[in-house]
């Protein structure tokens, strides 16, 4: 292991140390949600240009012109750092989500409701990062192989995969935060690129493409696909709710005029049987 990777691990480690005590000590007011969110959203950029890197230098016929793979495994143990203090952050939560949960719920094995799947995935991915790091060591590819430890490397995208529905379900800022209509579509946007980067993988696999010009063409073009499919099905769902929500209100409204009317014949009657009782009063006097 190289002397960089022994300082990140020991900085890491430090910052982690350290933010346990801050946690424990913020863990009842509103800053603890809010760095609980921010290690949540920073992480999932920080797994997908890791993941980008990957992608980009696999597809590029000369590997070497891709000078910003070097940052590919510091982002990657940056990343790891940042879902551990994410994860921290949850289970010390007394302020918002972590009041009516117990620690064991928080360790990927409950799955009792929708909501306990989604947090146990996001758990998942972690232990997946840590697998994929742990064998990713010089020793440690040595030891499996090149081949056994580029079938587990392969598990990076089922982390991205798992990490995004953990993310798009249940984050704050992206459901219902006012950063929401803006955070949605670039998370949205992050795993359209790298789905059509994997597909252009496949694709590459089978020898087609002969220059680079090639695959750069397949990514823009199977990119544009995808988003436009998403923005095509997003719109379908907005139009669907809008459509859904005046429904709603056109029923609520029309049960409001019901009732308003059942008031209206209600005093009517009223009014009726008191002039009615009154004529008839008049009439006894006289």
């Amino acid at each position: 292991m190289q002397p960089k990777t022994w300082i990140m691990l020991i900085v890491g480690t430090l910052v982690t140390g350290a933010y346990l005590i801050l946690s424990s000590l913020i863990r009842e007011t509103e800053t603890i949600w809010l760095l609980t969110r921010l290690f949540g959203i920073i992480s999932f950029i920080t797994l997908f240009i890791v993941v980008l890197l990957g992608e980009v230098r696999l597809l590029s016929k000369d590997k070497s012109k891709v000078t910003l793979f070097r940052y590919h495994k510091p982002l990657a143990i940056f990343a790891t750092y940042l879902v551990f203090l994410h994860f921290i952050s949850a289970v010390a939560d007394d302020y918002k989500w972590g009041r009516g949960l117990q620690f064991t719920q928080y360790l990927g094995f409950s799955f009792g409701d929708q909501w306990l799947v989604l947090l146990s995935l996001g758990t998942l991915a972690f232990y997946l990062m840590l697998i994929i790091g742990m064998t990713s060591a010089t020793k440690s590819i040595q030891l499996l192989g090149f081949k056994r430890w580029k079938i587990i490397h392969f598990l990076s995208y089922a982390v991205f995969v798992i990490a995004f529905i953990h993310s798009v379900n249940l984050g704050t800022d992206i459901k219902h935060s006012v950063l929401a209509p803006y955070l949605k579509p670039v998370i949205l946007t992050m795993f359209a690129l790298v789905t059509g980067l994997l597909l252009v993988r496949a694709v590459a696999w089978t020898s087609i493409f002969e220059d680079q010009w090639e695959v750069n063409l397949a990514a823009v073009l199977i990119l544009f696909i995808l988003v436009l499919s998403a923005m095509i099905a997003q719109r379908t769902i907005g139009m669907e709710r809008t459509l859904k929500e005046t429904s709603a209100r056109a029923a609520t409204a029309s049960i409001s005029i019901n009732a308003q009317e059942e008031r209206i014949a209600l005093l009517q009657a009223r009014i009726d049987a008191l002039t009615g009782s009154g004529g008839a009063a008049a009439g006894k006097v006289e």
